[in-house]
């Protein structure tokens, strides 16, 4: 009989990974400068257009999670961002692929961010707790990725790729651990 994760556990990898996933292609921007011969221009709009994707999703995912459920608006999002990984393997060949990636991560980090968190402090119950925690997994996940991601596109081969992967593989860790 497969033991349970508790909800907590499962939620706090979900938000971990997905914060993890949000900065990986940070680092990768100077492969992409490279191999796409992006102007400065273009990678500081890779930087705009994650933030165009982030505030809509920050305003409208709130609401949206009082109205259907914490989980029917998260889980989507955690998923998406898998998605979007697998999309970033093409990346390293497409300009409009980059860029429409780095705005499905910019919607994925404004639901899960924004309603992961709500959704954790609910079920933690404890505010005190309930903030580190958090904090763990945002900060977590927001210096471990573009580390693990820095260093697999300076020294490992794909460089536009394997760092994704990783990123897959430990998306799948986290879903396999959350309640559906």
């Amino acid at each position: 009989m497969r033991r349970r994760v508790p909800t907590v556990l499962a939620l706090w990898t979900a938000v971990f990974v997905v914060a993890y996933g949000t900065n990986v292609p940070t680092p990768l921007l100077l492969v992409y400068r490279d191999t796409l011969d992006l102007s400065p221009t273009q990678i500081t709009g890779a930087f705009g257009v994650y933030a165009a994707g982030l505030v809509p999703a920050l305003l409208l995912a709130g609401p949206a999670s009082d109205r259907f459920g914490r989980r029917p608006v998260v889980i989507p999002f955690v998923l998406l961002s898998v998605v979007t990984s697998l999309l970033f393997l093409g990346a390293g060949s497409s300009v409009p692929l980059l860029f429409a990636c780095r705005f499905l991560q910019g919607a994925v980090s404004g639901v899960v961010f924004s309603v992961g968190t709500a959704w954790l402090g609910e079920l933690i119950g404890e505010p005190g707790r309930a903030a580190r925690l958090t904090t763990a997994a945002l900060g977590g996940g927001w210096a471990i990725g573009p580390l693990v991601s820095g260093l697999l596109g300076q020294w490992a081969p794909i460089p536009t790729v394997l760092p994704y992967l990783v990123h897959v593989a430990l998306m799948a860790v986290g879903l396999a651990l959350l309640p559906v």
